[in-house]
C-alpha cells in the first residue's frame, strides 16, 4: 500500500507538470498568435480582401502580405473577440506593427484604404466614371446608370437634389478621397455634397440652379482665359433674349459618340436635343461639370451687346456685334492662317 500510494503521488506530480507545462506552452502560444509580427515597423502595406472571402483565405492573404505571422493568428482573433458585423471587402492599409485584433476590426469596420482621386474642370459623367473605374473605385455602368438616369434619389447632406435625374454638371469637380470599390451613391453623394457646399449654400438668391448650371458648363467648354468667361456668358443671354440658335460647337460634341478635335458639317446636322445649330434655346442639362470661376460667370455675365464670337489668335477669343462683323474677323483670321 505505502508503495502504491509513493507511485500514485509521483504521477500525480508528474501529471500536474505536464498540464503546467501545456498551459505555459497554450499561454505562450497563445501570446504569440496575439502580438504583431513586427512592434514599431513603421511599413504600410495595401491588402486586398476579396468579396466573399472566408475568414481562412483572409488569414493567408494577410500571412502572403507579411502583415500576420500566421493564419491561425488571424483566426484566433476572431475566435477571442467574434465577429460583430461581417469581415468587408476592400483594399486596406495594414501594417505588420498592428495586431492581429486590430487588422481584424479594420476589416470588420470596412475602413478601406483611401486614394486621392482629382476631377478636372469641364469633366463629364463619363470621363469620371472613366477615370474611376481605372483607378478600381467603382463599377462604371453602375455609376453612369445612377449619374445619368436616377440622380434625383441622390441627395446632398444638407438636402440639395439636382432638378434633373441626370447628374451631369452637378458633381463638383475637385480632389476627393474614395477607397477602392465603393458605392456609386456614396461617390455621388459626396460630389454632390460639395457642390451645395461650394455653390448652393453660398448663393441662396437661386431658386433654380437648371439655367445657370446649363450657361456655367457651356462657358466652361468655351472660354480658354478667365477673362473671357463672363463675356460669353453674357453672349449666351444675349443670343437667348433674341431668339438667336447659340450655335455652340460644344454642345455637338456633347451629343456626338466619340469626342472629336474638328467638327464637319455633317456634324452639326446631328439630330440631337443637344444641337445648339439645329435647336432653339439651352440644351436639356449641362454638357459637363463647370469650375466655380465659370459657374460665376454664368450667376454675373458681362453686360454687353455682344452676339457672336470666334478663337483669336493666342488664347483669346474675338468679340463682335453683328454677323457681318463676325463675318470680317473669320476671313481675317484664316487670312493670316494661310486658309
Amino acid at each position: 500500500m505505502a508503495k502504491s500510494s509513493k507511485h500514485s503521488g509521483r504521477l500525480v506530480v508528474v501529471l500536474a507538470a505536464l498540464f503546467m507545462l501545456a498551459v505555459l506552452w497554450a499561454a505562450a502560444t497563445l501570446g504569440r498568435l496575439t502580438q504583431p509580427l513586427s512592434p514599431g515597423s513603421l511599413a504600410r502595406v495595401l491588402v486586398a480582401v476579396p468579396k466573399g472571402a472566408s475568414a481562412s483565405r483572409i488569414g493567408s492573404i494577410l500571412v502572403k502580405s507579411h502583415v500576420l505571422r500566421s493564419r491561425e493568428a488571424f483566426l484566433v482573433a476572431i475566435r477571442l473577440d467574434g465577429l460583430r458585423s461581417p469581415l468587408k471587402p476592400g483594399v486596406y492599409e495594414l501594417s505588420p506593427a498592428m495586431s492581429p485584433r486590430q487588422i481584424l476590426r479594420t476589416i470588420e469596420s470596412g475602413r478601406v484604404a483611401m486614394n486621392a482621386v482629382t476631377f478636372p474642370e469641364g469633366f463629364t459623367i463619363v470621363q469620371m466614371a472613366d477615370l474611376l473605374a481605372r483607378r478600381g473605385m467603382v463599377d462604371r455602368e453602375q455609376f453612369l446608370h445612377l449619374c445619368r438616369e436616377d440622380g434625383r434619389s441622390v441627395t446632398a447632406p444638407h438636402g440639395f437634389v439636382a432638378p434633373d435625374d441626370n447628374l451631369e454638371g452637378y458633381l463638383f469637380p475637385d480632389t476627393y478621397r474614395f477607397g477602392q470599390h465603393c458605392e456609386p451613391r456614396m461617390i455621388a453623394t459626396e460630389m454632390l455634397g460639395e457642390f451645395e457646399t461650394r455653390v448652393v449654400r453660398r448663393h441662396p438668391e437661386v431658386a433654380d440652379w437648371r439655367e445657370p448650371m446649363i450657361v456655367a458648363s457651356l462657358v466652361e467648354r468655351e472660354a480658354r482665359v478667365p477673362e473671357d468667361r463672363p463675356l460669353i456668358a453674357g453672349v449666351i443671354g444675349n443670343r437667348l433674349h433674341k431668339g438667336m440658335r447659340l450655335q455652340i460647337d460644344a454642345t455637338v460634341e456633347y451629343a456626338l459618340p466619340a469626342h472629336k478635335v474638328r467638327l464637319t458639317y455633317a456634324d452639326l446636322q446631328t439630330d440631337s436635343p443637344y444641337n445648339t445649330y439645329r435647336h432653339g434655346g439651352l440644351p436639356p442639362t449641362p454638357i459637363c461639370c463647370p469650375g466655380l470661376s465659370c459657374i460665376e460667370a454664368a450667376l454675373n455675365p458681362a453686360l454687353s451687346d455682344y452676339l457672336f464670337y470666334v478663337a483669336g489668335p493666342g488664347d483669346r477669343h474675338i468679340f463682335t456685334r453683328s454677323l457681318a462683323e463676325h463675318d470680317a474677323v473669320r476671313r481675317k483670321l484664316r487670312e493670316a492662317r494661310g486658309i
